[in-house]
């Protein structure tokens, strides 16, 4: 039962049938509670796997319908909105295999990658969702209030250990479109800490050292684990140079203990409740401008050499 429940979510094929034929052989040794209980059990982490791979998309594609033309990011408490970011973000996490990541540190093929496909495209699709929000009241005070909105959301996502969107909204706010304008100091002195994280100097040392400074539950920014193992698999040969008989083991052992930290922050989860007027709000983070008419947009609210 402890191997079945050590697994969560990398059942696959070979996998799931060796797991029959034990349960097949247990029937035949007529150890009928221990098979129907590991037969119980296997089924469960199936169904989990399944619906992780539904649940996010499900909850985004609410079908209440598009949220009242007057609600915006300040109708929500900062909290609340951190912690749907941070459930829906965790249930695209969680449902990506680790082999996904090595397969897309070797090939970049998103077919063979979907679970880690769908996390990339949620993570964009945030971003230029909050960028375009931020840009979309006509009145400045009106967008000063979105943005110092939200970066006390991003304090919370700080606190929640949420690196993923915490990420996306930083991407956001460092967008030329948004960069340009004329913003509160506030806004500077609450993303002077936060843009730490970005700082892309001795390997993003900060990010790293605050990362393993957190307890779980915990979302990590996948797109450096990729990165690390990117390196890893073009930087190493297979085999080694004095012997091409034997496998390189060193290679296989970093990359191993890069997938071992992203199935680490995988076990355990956040607890709380879906808002349904948030998940609402959010859209399903479809409604987003492009850079270039974000652009356009930035330029008429404030003009070049105005």
């Amino acid at each position: 039962m402890r191997v079945v429940d050590d697994i969560k979510l990398t059942l696959d094929k070979t996998i799931m049938s060796r797991l029959l034929d034990t349960v097949f052989r247990l029937l035949c040794d007529n150890e009928l509670k221990l098979a129907q209980l590991l037969h119980s059990r296997l089924f469960e982490k199936m169904k989990q796997k399944t619906d992780l791979r539904q649940f996010a998309s499900q909850m985004l594609h609410t079908s209440r319908g598009p949220p009242p033309a007057d609600w915006t990011i300040a109708r929500f408490k900062s909290r609340n909105v951190a912690m749907q970011l941070t459930m829906i973000d965790f249930a695209f996490y969680q449902a990506v295999e680790v082999h996904e990541c090595l397969t897309w540190s070797i090939s970049q093929n998103e077919e063979r990658c979907p679970n880690l496909t769908a996390l990339t495209e949620h993570f964009n699709n945030v971003s230029n969702w909050v960028r375009s929000k931020l840009l979309e009241p006509d009145k400045r005070s009106d967008r000063d209030q979105v943005i110092l909105k939200w970066v006390k959301v991003m304090k919370h996502l700080r606190e929640m250990n949420n690196f993923s969107s915490l990420f996306a909204v930083l991407g956001a706010m460092d967008c030329a479109a948004v960069n340009r304008l004329p913003w509160p100091k506030e806004v500077a002195k609450g993303l002077e800490d936060h843009r730490r994280l970005i700082d892309s100097s001795h390997s993003f040392r900060f990010y790293r050292d605050t990362l393993d400074r957190s307890s779980a539950p915990c979302i990590p920014y996948l797109g450096l684990f990729l990165q690390d193992l990117t390196f890893i698999n073009t930087g190493n040969t297979n085999r080694l140079d004095d012997n091409r008989e034997c496998v390189n083991f060193g290679k296989r052992w970093r990359q191993f203990n890069v997938l071992c930290r992203i199935r680490q922050y995988q076990q355990q989860g956040y607890e709380g409740n879906f808002d349904k007027d948030i998940i609402q709000y959010f859209q399903g983070f479809r409604e987003w401008v492009d850079e270039e008419d974000l652009y356009q947009r930035s330029l008429h609210l404030k003009p070049r050499g105005s």
